[in-house]
């Protein structure tokens, strides 16, 4: 953090770039920040973790006109954000729709692959039920029987 005000940019983007640093190497100095890690919980490299850390004011680096574009864009890389500077409106548009489309044909082979598994499932049931349909059967024989012994033969198969 830096011990005094300075209005000099070069000074200022130094800070932001110090703190970006010792958030990606897990040591910051900003109190809170030190606080948040001791008790447990992560401490996310973005643009407000950074100027808290920097000691600055979040607005030099938070807008997409903002005073310092290369730091800003270093630490929405850092924070893996994609698109950190989009172009124009079209581009934006075009990669949505690439997205979209991406999606639904997810959709569609999560909706196949779930078909398939409805598919299965009934078969394992039919053929669950006929087994022990089969069971029922033997058991019943077996009763009228009344002998402990119930003769298997093997089809094709001569002792």
């Amino acid at each position: 953090m830096p011990r005094r005000r300075t209005k000099d940019i070069d000074m200022i983007e130094q800070d932001f770039l110090d703190a970006l640093e010792r958030l990606q190497g897990g040591r910051p100095q900003n109190p809170e920040l030190r606080k948040r890690l001791k008790t447990g919980k992560s401490v996310k490299v973005n643009i407000l973790n950074v100027a808290k850390e920097a000691g600055r004011a979040r607005g030099l680096i938070a807008e997409e006109d903002c005073r310092l574009p290369a730091v800003r864009n270093l630490v929405l890389a850092a924070a893996g954000r994609e698109g950190v500077q989009p172009g124009n409106l079209n581009d934006v548009i075009k990669h949505l729709r690439a997205e979209v489309a991406l999606l639904r044909a997810e959709l569609a082979d999560a909706k196949k692959h779930a078909a398939w598994h409805l598919s299965e499932r009934h078969k394992a049931e039919s053929q669950a039920q006929r087994l022990q349909a089969q069971l029922k059967r033997i058991r019943e024989n077996a009763d009228q029987r009344s002998s402990k012994v119930i003769p298997f033969y093997v089809e094709g198969h001569d002792n």
